[in-house]
């Protein structure tokens, strides 16, 4: 996920299960570590909820894999944020994205 505006978007599964995201950051930490917060948000665009992941390890192809609940989840927008350990929250990539009920049309 790359975007400032909308991205893509999510169908929910019909099974609860685990889905994986992967986050390909414009600041890539060779040896470090990245903090990810992903955000609901609420129709005037403020955080309706957020959950923060600190520790998160780039692979060998440079994603960063963030993985949810899918029963934790509501159709709806969100934000995903990443930014290198310690950095200011400033500094973060934000990706947008629809999650919508799995039997929504896409």
């Amino acid at each position: 996920m790359r975007s400032a505006a909308i991205g893509p978007t999510l169908r929910l599964p019909t099974d609860p299960g685990p889905l994986r995201l992967r986050v390909l950051p414009e600041a890539l930490v060779a040896a470090g570590s990245y903090r990810i917060v992903f955000e609901q948000l609420a129709d005037d665009g403020a955080t309706a909820r957020s959950i923060t992941v600190d520790g998160s390890r780039a692979a060998a192809d440079g994603f960063v894999d963030l993985y949810l609940d899918s029963r934790t989840l509501q159709p709806g927008r969100y934000r995903v944020s990443i930014r290198p350990a310690g950095a200011a929250a400033s500094r973060a990539d934000r990706f947008d994205l629809k999650i919508v009920a799995a039997d929504t049309a896409l």
